[in-house]
């Protein structure tokens, strides 16, 4: 492993990803979390471990760092979070593929954040019973 720890550029793209990969599922679990009625016995709560596919995803890659299907996860924004700085640490990453996926992860978070408020806005006015995927894209085409 090449040392990450003396190259403070790689590190802070390393960080950056990170932090807008953090913002993208904490959004997709807070529009999750609202739809919950009863933790208990709701279904749901399982959605609550979708985050970690990536992970696995990149762990699957340690090897294949240089692979077609490694640069596009790695510019996907549901997985750059964790394919891109493993590609930056592990390989040579061309020089559009990090403002790519840069500016894909940051408008897909900021794309899940406000789906996330709609779909926290209308869940709080229900009460009773969890709604259905229909009624949430509906919330999000209306609000």
């Amino acid at each position: 492993m090449p040392p990450i720890a003396s190259d403070y550029g790689t590190l802070g793209l390393i960080l950056l990803v990170t932090l807008l990969g953090v913002l993208f599922w904490y959004a997709f679990m807070a529009a999750v979390a609202a739809t919950i009625d009863d933790p208990n016995s709701s279904t749901r709560t399982l959605l609550l471990f979708v985050p970690m596919l990536p992970l696995g995803v990149a762990f699957a890659l340690f090897r294949k760092a240089d692979s077609a299907l490694a640069q596009v996860l790695g510019v996907f924004p549901l997985t750059s979070m964790a394919v891109l700085p493993l590609r930056l640490v592990l390989t040579t990453v061309a020089w559009w593929e990090v403002p790519l996926a840069l500016v894909l992860l940051a408008a897909a978070a900021w794309a899940c954040r406000r789906m996330a408020g709609r779909i926290f806005g209308t869940a709080m006015l229900m009460h009773g019973k969890e709604p259905s995927l229909r009624e949430m894209v509906r919330w999000m085409r209306q609000s």
